[in-house]
C-alpha cells in the first residue's frame, strides 16, 4: 500500500536537504565520475565526500523511489555518519535533516546529540 503522506514529507525534506546542503556550502554543481558513483562500499566512503553521497546518490535515488511509488526503505540510519562527517555548526541543520528523514523512513527517534553541542555554543557566546 502507498502512503502518499510518507512520499510527501520525504519530498519535502529531500529538498529541505538540498537547501541545506547549499546554505553550507556543501553543494557541488559538478558530478563525481561515473566511476566514483559505482563504488560498492557504504556511501561510497573509498570515492566520494558524504555530501557528495548525499546529493548524487541518496538524494536522486529517494527522489526516483517517490516518483515511481516504490517501497521506502525503512532500515536506514544515515545520521550517525553524517554527524561523524559534519562537525562545522553550519553543517549542523544538515544533520537534523538527515536524522528526521532516518525517523520519517525508519519510524524510530533519533537520539540528536549534535543539538546539545550547539546549545553549548550558544551559551558560551552568551556568557
Amino acid at each position: 500500500m502507498v502512503d502518499e503522506h510518507q512520499f510527501s514529507q520525504l519530498l519535502f525534506l529531500l529538498d529541505k536537504l538540498k537547501f541545506e546542503l547549499k546554505k553550507a556550502t556543501l553543494w557541488s554543481e559538478q558530478k563525481p565520475t561515473t566511476a566514483a558513483l559505482r563504488s560498492t562500499q557504504p556511501f561510497c566512503c573509498d570515492t566520494l565526500a558524504l555530501e557528495q553521497w548525499l546529493q548524487f546518490i541518496f538524494i536522486e535515488r529517494l527522489s526516483v523511489l517517490v516518483a515511481n511509488k516504490l517501497p521506502l526503505p525503512k532500515n536506514i540510519a544515515v545520521s550517525p555518519i553524517a554527524e561523524d562527517a559534519f562537525k562545522c555548526t553550519s553543517q549542523l541543520k544538515v544533520i537534523d535533516v538527515i536524522a528526521d528523514i532516518d525517523e520519517l523512513l525508519s519510524g524510530q527517534l533519533v537520539p540528536r546529540s549534535w543539538q546539545s553541542k550547539t546549545n553549548t555554543t550558544e551559551k558560551n557566546f552568551i556568557s
